[in-house]
């Protein structure tokens, strides 16, 4: 099943619905203040999907699933079929530096 992802909007809310809610839904087993701890738990789960997207590429790309944000790729000069034949260059781990540093940022 071939997937793309258009920006980092649609990203953002691609993590947020397979990842963001599992940090909420442990808040009430651990025991959290839910009310206190809710905006945290999203940010962790979205850090941690976007960090699985990062380690998960190559699996991914075997599968037709890029997610990394088009937009992103298309102003480094990397296409999708780049991406898609595993071809490394400095512009693609521009891309990929900065899906880490958006990571990074949830855990900030």
């Amino acid at each position: 099943q071939n997937r793309t992802i258009s920006n980092m909007a649609e990203l953002d809310e691609y993590a947020y619905q397979v990842a963001g809610t599992v940090g909420l839904m442990l808040l009430p087993l651990l025991k959290a203040n839910v009310e206190k701890s809710r905006d945290a738990a999203i940010a962790l789960g979205k850090a941690i999907q976007l960090i699985n997207i990062l380690r998960d590429a190559s699996p991914d790309v075997a599968l037709g699933r890029v997610y990394l944000p088009q937009d992103m790729l298309k102003a480094e000069g990397v296409s999708t079929e780049d991406v898609l034949q595993l071809k490394s260059s400095p512009e693609y781990r521009k891309v990929v530096a900065a899906g880490a540093n958006r990571a990074e940022s949830f855990l900030l």
